[in-house]
């Protein structure tokens, strides 16, 4: 069955209704000040700030969702204490080529900001300039400075999951980006220059990067230049420092090079510290099961879904620290701004329960805002008695309608939705669901949960039956990839530990044509092993290799990758629930498409 059609039939009612709020929309002709603390403002459609005209948002002050276009000022300044949040909300530059003579000004500071865009790419001239400062970026696409017409400042700033600072400067302007973190971005670099013509510049300094596997800093075109030196890389390992920045060392049609030269050895005092935390996990006792906690450490602010699995012969007995209270083996800690504990409780019954494991495929999607997201799932039954109700549900921490069903050996719907079915001992059943998020989201990985009446849900595993969901303002590439490996057990197994094994991945675009680039990794683990990749052709005729590899995929084709892995002289133990490999489709800073395998060195 076409994965595209599975939920087609499917009508999807919305969430509980809003919370009361400020419904606010239209043009808005004269100076105007939000300032209700008590109730969000609510966008209606979209807000536009007309040229000349400055609408200034208080400290403390929510705005939700919706399109703030800026053809006049927008100031948003909150305090330390009382942030500008803005949620799912696109702050866009207006577009004013026809009154470049009365250029818009966004300026942003103490402001958290999560999902949306700022300063997006609008496909239009847009004649502005930009101020952000002190403030908590997080799940945005890529900021796009065109040519802006005064000095633009982004300092002491927090970018988590976010695309790339992409600009081109002109005249004597200048674009100072200091003294930001950059973490786990989302785009293909950090910050890049297309262009820099006259006597403009674009000055990177002070700034902490903090992804070693990701380009930093990056130039593109025979125009571009920038100035890179007094960042802290979290390395003094000048090879590392180098395969973060694309420059003219790796692409002679580039303007020229970055000097990253002096480097800073620690961050810069005036830098803000990175902040994630660690969820701490006590199980007693210690035999009596697992607990699996999704993502862990936990971003500032955001949440994780812990899941506990006792073994065959206990049962769970409850949570404890912070998770007390709760009755459910799933917990969900919402709002994490400091390292956490939860403690899993097990009992020994002497009577098993149903073990129960899960598997979903593909292990990635990207879809337009407002659509669905849909993908298989399989519950296997390891026990020795029928499984009843088995069902899939979605996470708490995630914002987004949900629907299941059942499926047969072909994939094809049966059963009613959002039923569960029965499975019995060493039986596995099929489902196919769908998930609308309510706002965009930029490649965040879902652990969805998978339970029986009769058995405890089934352990959590990234990569195994977890989802990366990427929902976007436009239509993205969307591949849907699997990766097979020689031995058709989807794992690489080298013969020793300084051997040479691989996986090759086929993957078909179902969304939009666009570029991509495909990156292998093993997730961040740190594995005894070296990974090349090249693309190939459908018999396997290598057509380029590297570390990250970029292309245009048109709208129904099939790409072709392998992945060779090479030990470094070190077992890796057979683990296939934790020790895997990666490879990822990134387009326009955000995942549209990824696959593993599991992986042992002897």
């Amino acid at each position: 069955m076409d994965i595209k059609n599975i939920a087609t039939a499917a009508i999807l009612t919305s969430m509980a209704a809003h919370a009361v709020a400020v419904d606010v929309g239209g043009i808005i002709n004269s100076d105007s000040i939000w300032d209700n603390t008590d109730e969000p403002y609510e966008i209606i459609g979209s807000v536009q700030v007309a040229p000349g005209v400055t609408l200034t948002i208080k400290p403390g002050v929510t705005v939700n969702t919706g399109s703030l276009s800026v053809f006049g000022n927008l100031n948003a300044i909150g305090t330390a204490e009382n942030p500008v949040i803005f949620n799912g909300t696109h702050i866009r530059p207006g577009e004013n080529k026809a009154s470049r003579r009365q250029p818009f000004r966004i300026d942003l500071q103490y402001s958290k900001v999560t999902g949306g865009s700022l300063y997006g790419s609008t496909g239009g001239a847009t004649y502005g300039s930009l101020n952000l400062s002190d403030s908590i970026l997080t799940d945005l696409p890529y900021i796009y400075l065109w040519y802006p017409v005064a000095n633009s400042n982004i300092e002491r700033n927090i970018f988590i999951n976010s695309g790339e600072i992409s600009a081109g400067l002109s005249g004597n302007t200048r674009l100072y980006i200091a003294n930001n973190v950059f973490i786990d971005q989302a785009g293909w670099s950090s910050i890049m220059n297309w262009a820099a013509y006259d006597s403009s510049t674009q000055i990177v300094e002070f700034n902490s990067f903090l992804s070693p596997d990701r380009i930093a800093l990056a130039l593109a075109y025979s125009n571009s230049k920038m100035i890179g030196m007094n960042n802290y890389w979290g390395t003094s390992d000048q090879s590392i420092i180098e395969s973060m920045i694309w420059d003219r060392n790796d692409d002679l049609s580039l303007g020229g090079y970055i000097d990253y030269r002096p480097f800073l050895l620690s961050p810069h005092p005036s830098t803000p510290i990175w902040k994630s935390h660690t969820i701490g996990v006590n199980i007693s006792p210690i035999e009596g099961g697992s607990v699996t906690c999704t993502p862990n450490p936990v971003n500032d602010g955001m949440a994780t879904t812990c899941i506990a699995s006792p073994v065959r012969d206990y049962s769970f007995d409850g949570w404890g620290s912070d998770c007390f209270g709760e009755i459910s083996p799933t917990c969900v800690l919402q709002n994490v701004t400091e390292d956490r504990t939860v403690d899993a409780l097990f009992v020994d019954t002497g009577e098993p329960h149903q073990p129960i494991n899960a598997a979903v495929l593909p292990y990635a999607r990207a879809i337009e805002a407002g659509q669905s997201a849909t993908a298989f799932a399989t519950i296997i039954n390891n026990g020795d008695r029928t499984a009843y109700n088995c069902r899939v549900s979605l996470s708490k921490a995630m914002q987004a309608e949900f629907i299941y069903q059942t499926t047969n050996t072909s994939n094809t719907l049966i059963g009613i939705p959002n039923e569960g079915a029965d499975i019995p001992s060493d039986g596995a059943q099929g489902y196919a669901f769908a998930i609308t998020p309510l706002g965009p989201i930029h490649s965040q990985e879902i652990p969805l949960i998978f339970e029986c009446d009769n058995a405890y849900p089934a352990p959590s595993h990234i990569g195994l039956n977890t989802f990366i969901l990427t929902a976007t303002d436009t239509v993205t590439p969307d591949l849907l990839a699997i990766g097979v490996t020689p031995s058709g057990d989807g794992v690489v197994k080298l013969d020793s530990s300084d051997a040479t094994g691989f996986f090759a991945t086929a993957a078909v675009n179902i969304g939009s044509a666009g570029l991509i680039t495909v990156r292998a990794d093993d997730g961040g683990l740190g594995l005894p092993a070296n990974l090349h990749l090249c693309e190939t052709n459908a018999v396997g005729q290598q057509i380029a290799c590297g570390n990250d590899l970029t292309r245009t995929v048109a709208e129904d084709q099939t790409v072709y990758y392998t992945v060779f892995v090479t030990g470094t002289g070190e077992p890796i133990p057979f683990d296939p629930s934790k020790n895997r490999l990666f490879l990822r489709f990134a387009a326009g800073g955000t995942t549209v498409g990824a696959t593993n395998v599991a992986v042992t060195v002897p």
